[in-house]
């Protein structure tokens, strides 16, 4: 009898099969929870990509297959026409969007979308060698590089921000906008489990921090905001350490990846989630926080110049990021790390929600938001 992982292998390589995208093998690739990701050794190499100063013909591609429900949870059903949108941003993104950030001789790229098959939702994008994730890169990290690193994807993400708003993407920001399901996933994985957590914690929780949390879900639950504020867009939706690549060869480059998330919402959540899991890695390994603070500091300096009120965004998004590591895999009750974890987000959300200033600008990861 086939599993599941078999039947997807079938269905892919039959897909392809008739197209010069065609593959000997597909190598299932760890870390993905939305669609079935792959490494595919492709029966015929692909010729140089313009520009790209290499007469490399690159004979691997990454292959994803957009099934109808989570590829982690067969249970949570989901629509499959995410991957229609994901490979609208790396069209768009491949054709508009070129960031390279001269003082620290860093680029930072996104996959080439080469082939699209929207009948049997299949991606084959630009494989990315000798990588690894900016979470798994963290440890070998000097301080140097990560303020380098911090910078860079500070600015890559201003720029994606910026460029998706100009008037030229009005085409793009209003199909973006019609991938309702995945906003209403974010949704969910956000403020619906974030609210789940805190009921099962009602000790650490209270009875104020809960009455916050019940106004700080309600401002955000209809969305109308959307309509009358100009710092909604196009957003990443899923842009944490996990998806940011490094290079691991001499030539530094930075890559980031998964756009399936891409919806129009508050653009503060990309920022937001990318300092909160950063804060929830150095709470679990002491040895990481110095290094975290550089690298975030590095970040917010680039991403810089944002209003007060986008600024005490970003902060809260990263709380509730933080408060989230618990609906993130089973976690036991009794985690005390993990207890401390939600203590520190919460502290965050309500000076964040309370547009306390005196208390961000002491604070080491947002104070650079908060400057005179």
């Amino acid at each position: 009898m086939q599993t599941e992982h078999d039947q997807v292998v079938v269905h892919v390589q039959r897909a392809l099969s008739k197209t010069t995208f065609s593959c000997s093998n597909l190598t299932p690739l760890s870390g993905g929870t939305t669609s079935f990701v792959f490494l595919g050794n492709l029966n015929y190499p692909l010729p140089p990509a313009t520009g790209s100063g290499t007469s490399d013909t690159p004979s691997k591609a990454i292959v994803k297959y957009a099934a109808h429900h989570l590829s982690c949870s067969p249970e949570f059903l989901i629509n499959p026409s995410r991957c229609e949108f994901e490979a609208l941003m790396l069209a768009a993104l491949q054709d508009g969007l070129y960031v390279n950030t001269h003082a620290d001789r860093l680029v930072v790229s996104t996959p080439r979308l080469y082939h699209f098959d929207q009948d049997n939702h299949v991606q084959v994008m630009e494989y990315f060698p000798n990588t690894t994730t900016l979470r798994d890169a963290l440890p070998s990290l000097t301080d140097s590089q990560a303020t380098s690193i911090g910078r860079s994807v500070g600015l890559w993400l201003r720029s994606f921000h910026d460029w998706s708003s100009k008037p030229e993407q009005k085409r793009l920001r209003d199909t973006v906008e019609r991938n309702k399901d995945m906003r209403a996933l974010k949704w969910k994985i956000t403020y619906e489990q974030g609210t789940q957590v805190l009921e099962r914690f009602p000790d650490i929780v209270g009875k104020r921090s809960k009455e916050m949390w019940d106004e700080i879900k309600a401002s955000h639950e209809s969305g109308e905001e959307a309509d009358s504020d100009d710092d909604f867009g196009v957003t990443h939706g899923d842009f944490w350490s996990g998806n940011v690549l490094v290079t691991e060869t001499a030539t530094p480059r930075l890559h980031v990846i998964d756009f399936e998330l891409s919806h129009v919402s508050h653009r503060a959540i990309d920022a937001g989630q990318f300092i909160g899991d950063l804060l929830e890695t150095a709470h679990f390994d002491s040895s990481l926080q110095l290094m975290v603070i550089a690298l975030i500091k590095a970040f917010t300096t680039t991403y810089a110049n944002v209003g007060e009120d986008i600024a005490f965004r970003i902060a809260m998004h990263a709380g509730v990021h933080m408060i989230n590591w618990w609906s993130r895999g089973p976690k036991q009750d009794d985690n005390q790390e993990g207890k401390a974890l939600l203590h520190e987000a919460l502290k965050i959300v309500a000076r964040a929600w309370k547009k306390d200033r005196e208390w961000m600008k002491k604070n080491e990861a947002f104070c650079d938001l908060f400057k005179d």
